[in-house]
């Protein structure tokens, strides 16, 4: 419960530093760009765990090409986000109610990640897809749910994340807007996702573990897209994880790792064309 509370005020602290902001989100629609279409190209590094449920982390350099559509007259497909594995489509948007349609690329978990998986087969990467509802309830504060099944196998594996999101936008000048998305959330995965990721055999390392279904974390995480110029702008994300129930009880998280999980990307990106 005490954790909980922790996730909640600093949930509200970051609430209280998104609003803090003064500009009106009514002056966001005048002052955005006649240009629907962007192509950005650039890349940073991500400081990530070795592993979901590692205690051990690594620094991943990587580039990345985005690109996006935004045209805010239309409900109907009136967005599209490319950026790097993840693309990102609005099916429709009517301000209060969002619908949107994911797939993005999981590069799985190998034994050459981490020591503690020597022992453990590989899952292999591969595509996944899902789709997200958000309803918002009070200004920029909106309620989600999403669900994530691989490609390969669709509806053997799959996820319902649900969440409350703060998103906001501030023209910091006159050509491009500060964005900042806050959110918590927790997850629940089936039976299959969970034995693939958590469970272990009986070895010279672990013991026998199936993982059952279940709420596995609570997460809260800060993105935010920061501009620096006409044609510059930096991303930056700071995401924090807890592991809980069948997944912090995996002898992979808690004899080899820790269900405390801490990520950091940040990025800059180049605006190579708009039109």
């Amino acid at each position: 419960m005490m954790f909980l509370l922790r996730l909640f005020f600093c949930f509200i602290f970051l609430l209280a530093a998104n609003c803090s902001f003064a500009s009106p989100d009514e002056d966001l629609k005048l002052l955005e760009p006649k240009e629907k279409n962007s192509i950005k190209l650039g890349g940073g590094f991500f400081f990530k765990p070795n592993y979901l449920g590692s205690s051990s982390t690594r620094i991943v350099w990587f580039p990345s090409l985005n690109y996006s559509y935004k045209d805010r007259s239309k409900k109907y497909f009136n967005e599209f986000q490319l950026y790097g594995p993840i693309a990102d489509l609005t099916i429709f948007d009517s301000n209060q109610i969002k619908v949107s349609f994911l797939t993005k690329y999981d590069f799985g978990r190998q034994s050459g990640d981490d020591n503690s998986l020597t022992t453990l087969k590989d899952i292999d990467p591969g595509f996944e897809i899902g789709s997200t509802i958000a309803y918002e309830f009070i200004d920029n504060l909106s309620a989600e749910i999403g669900i994530e099944t691989g490609l390969t196998d669709i509806g053997d594996e799959r996820k319902i994340s649900l969440g409350i999101v703060h998103n906001k936008s501030v023209w910091v000048d006159f050509m491009k807007p500060l964005i900042n998305r806050a959110s918590i959330t927790t997850t629940y995965a089936n039976s299959e996702w969970m034995d693939t990721w958590f469970s272990t055999p009986s070895n010279s390392k672990y013991s026998l573990y199936n993982a059952d279904s279940g709420f596995y974390n609570y997460k809260l995480s800060n993105m935010t897209i920061i501009p620096a110029g006409e044609t510059i702008s930096y991303f930056m994300s700071i995401e924090y994880e807890r592991l809980r129930g069948e997944a912090s009880n995996s002898p992979l998280v808690k004899d080899q790792g820790s269900k405390n999980q801490y990520s950091f990307m940040l990025a800059i990106m180049f605006e190579l064309s708009k039109f």
